[in-house]
């Protein structure tokens, strides 16, 4: 059976035993430790049966202070056919207790991606039927790219518990399944930026 643990504070969390009632009359306890390894280094170790110290289960808690969840909004598996270009719209979610901003976007190099609002259909300048992007046409592999959300001029920081929505353009050549390879770095809001007001 599956239990989830919630920390409120950082540190290491070692679990050590299991307790539990057997058919609610009979209390148990169980250690959840695993032998270490045997030693074989001296003399002695090795003319007798010497372990090395018990193994527990052990985590180690990092602080909640900056944290982001990426999603896709629409939750559909992501297939193209070689070169189609399909629009993707990721949800950012600030899972911390702090205010984050620059959020960055690493992609693998089979992938071009371009950010920023798609303009509604009809509403474009080429027109319902085309689609205008920009491409430095260079074989150098893409740097980060800075995420710009929708309400971004409005809103460049997200607060904690808050999201913001980023659309992406994603274009393939490549035949056949492969995983996108996505990395999001970000960091926290400076406090100036706050005193500021942005």
């Amino acid at each position: 059976m599956p239990i989830s643990l919630r920390s409120k504070t950082a540190g290491k969390v070692k679990v050590t035993q299991a307790k539990y009632n057997m058919l609610s009359l009979f209390p148990n306890s169980e250690s959840l430790a695993c032998r270490g390894r045997r030693l074989h280094d001296t003399p002695q170790q090795r003319q007798s049966r010497v372990y090395a110290p018990d193994i527990y289960l052990q985590a180690d808690v990092v602080p909640s202070d900056h944290r982001l969840s990426i999603s896709q909004v629409d939750d559909q598996r992501a297939v193209l056919l070689q070169g189609e270009t399909r629009h993707v719209r990721l949800w950012l979610t600030n899972t911390g207790s702090k205010p984050i901003s620059d959020v960055w976007l690493v992609a693998g190099d089979e992938e071009s991606l371009w950010f920023g609002p798609v303009p509604a259909e009809g509403q474009g300048k080429a027109g319902p039927s085309m689609e205008v992007v920009e491409s430095t046409n260079s074989m150098k592999p893409a740097g980060p790219q800075k995420l710009v959300w929708e309400d971004f001029e409005e809103n460049p920081v997200i607060q904690p518990g808050g999201g913001a929505e980023v659309s992406v353009l994603m274009h393939i050549e490549e035949t056949g399944e492969r995983n996108l390879q996505w990395l999001f770095a970000f960091r926290e809001v400076s406090s100036s930026a706050l005193g500021d007001g942005g």
